[in-house]
């Protein structure tokens, strides 16, 4: 014989129960007619303030391809590029080239960040291979590759949007 006990449901954990599932049913179909209303779960999620635009998905997938170019050799972002620059190239001095990765890094501080001086840093550069001097000194003085420093501190909406900024002036560059 089995010691087990049957345990009976009573009315009112019934009730609740009910209830439960009643407001989940409720939750799924207003969900559903929510997204019907904005076009789609993604609209209703940015609605909702928890999905992503599609300006802020343009900008993390430029900021994904600029990652994975900057192992490239011929990438601005890679800090042996500008060593293969032809004679007679523009490029910094060592002092030019310590102040715009000087104040490239100090664009983000203990308490607060300046993107736009991160994003004039950088437009002082007039070609790849002189942001790719920057990302070198960089890499040697701050002990940080640059694009991967500045995909981890410039991390609010506004910021990623300078860093796009940064991203695409530095895409529309001559080489050297």
């Amino acid at each position: 014989m089995s010691n087990t006990a049957v345990t009976k449901i009573t009315p009112e954990q019934a009730k609740v129960g009910l209830y439960i599932m009643g407001g989940l049913l409720v939750l799924v179909l207003v969900i559903i007619v929510a997204s019907k209303l904005f076009g789609g779960i993604d609209l209703l999620l940015q609605a909702l303030g928890l999905g992503k635009s599609k300006k802020e998905k343009e900008t993390e997938g430029a900021i994904d391809d600029a990652m994975e170019e900057a192992s490239n050799t011929d990438s601005a972002w890679n800090p042996n590029m500008y060593k293969s620059a032809p004679a007679g190239s523009k490029l910094l001095t060592p002092e030019k080239t310590e102040d715009v990765a000087y104040k490239l890094f100090s664009s983000v501080g203990i308490m607060w960040d300046n993107e736009a001086k991160g994003v004039a840093a950088i437009k002082m550069c007039e070609s790849k291979a002189q942001v790719s001097q920057v990302v070198e000194y960089f890499a040697e003085h701050y002990d940080r590759d640059t694009m991967k420093w500045l995909e981890d501190k410039y991390d609010t909406y506004e910021q990623e949007q300078a860093l796009k900024v940064i991203i695409d002036y530095v895409k529309q560059l001559p080489k050297y």
